[in-house]
């Protein structure tokens, strides 16, 4: 019998464990998600940049080498934004991402001459849609 009691309080001091454990992890977990949530945004990006740049090649051979420098500030814009984020500066992901939309206005202006240049066009849109809607979160209605 004392061991049958002493069992069940060491399971009840085990199942109370757990659920303060879990209690302890699922409260904190609403700014975590959309932190995850914006990193998750900035990783897309990320890899449609890197398929940009593959996709560069279908520009005109004048185009090709601002292009490539333009993808390169392009990277480096998201990814200082996807730093700001890291650090819970939301003015230092407006502005990366400000500068990143730019860069990608730019882009656009590469691929003006080109008659062929679907995968890069529509990549490129996918891009500036994703950076303006990131944006447009950050930026509360009305300013």
């Amino acid at each position: 019998m004392t061991r049958t009691l002493h069992l069940l309080k060491r399971f009840a001091l085990r199942k109370a464990l757990v659920i303060s454990l879990c209690a302890s992890l699922v409260v904190p977990m609403a700014p975590r998600r959309a932190q995850a949530q914006g990193l998750t945004e900035y990783a897309l990006i990320l890899a449609l940049i890197a398929i940009i740049a593959i996709a560069a090649d279908e520009l005109p051979p004048q185009t090709q080498q601002p292009a490539g420098v333009l993808i390169d500030e392009l990277h480096t814009a998201i990814e200082s934004a996807s730093a700001a984020q890291g650090q819970g500066s939301v003015t230092g992901q407006i502005s990366a991402l400000n500068k990143a939309i730019g860069i990608e206005t730019a882009l656009e202006g590469t691929s003006s001459q080109c008659t062929d240049c679907s995968l890069f066009d529509s990549t490129l849109q996918e891009i500036i849609d994703a950076s303006t809607a990131i944006r447009a979160k950050l930026i509360p209605a009305g300013k």
